[in-house]
């Protein structure tokens, strides 16, 4: 959501100060979800990791969608999103790293950051069109595209490896 998490809090009335904290707490939640989120990952896959971060992830544009009306969940939602980034990019870069071929492995980078560079310029754009209407028809549609990109993620081995970030430097 790049951009528009920003634009859409203080657009509803949020100061520039709670919406940095928005993103402190994000943060420091992410932070802090990477201490057990490795041990997470180790018994459930990376797989699993993806498609489990989907429905946090969707919550957390429902709950962006209804913080207007329920302040409570400016506290809820950064850390529900820390997580849901933390399983999902996680996950996603070591499946990329095991599935890849190691001969191509520089081109098939290049390829996805093409990709990504072109998808990026694209949506702010597009974002923008929708969110003219309104913010909650751009959370329907990006949960929609979010749900059909992980489609592919259904097809492959779920890929476990040990992690164990807590234990390595606290243990226990």
């Amino acid at each position: 959501m790049g951009i528009f998490i920003p634009l859409y809090l203080y657009k509803i009335g949020y100061s520039i100060v709670l919406i940095l904290l928005f993103f402190l707490i994000q943060s420091v939640s992410f932070i802090a979800f990477s201490l057990i989120g490795g041990k997470i990952l180790s018994k459930t896959g990376y797989k699993s990791g993806i498609l489990i971060s989907v429905p946090i992830l969707l919550s957390s544009y429902l709950f962006l969608n209804t913080i207007s009306t329920h302040p409570s969940l400016f506290f809820i939602t950064p850390i529900s999103l820390a997580v849901a980034d933390f399983l999902f990019y996680v996950s996603y870069h070591n499946i990329f790293v095991q599935k890849s071929d190691k001969r191509k492995r520089g081109t098939e980078i290049a390829v996805l950051n093409i990709l990504m560079m072109i998808a990026g310029a694209a949506t702010p754009f597009i974002g923008g069109l929708i969110a003219e209407i309104n913010f909650s028809t751009l959370f329907l549609i990006s949960s929609l595209f979010i749900v059909l990109s992980f489609i592919p993620f259904v097809f492959i081995d779920n890929i476990k490896s040990n992690h164990d970030l807590l234990g390595e430097y606290f243990p226990i």
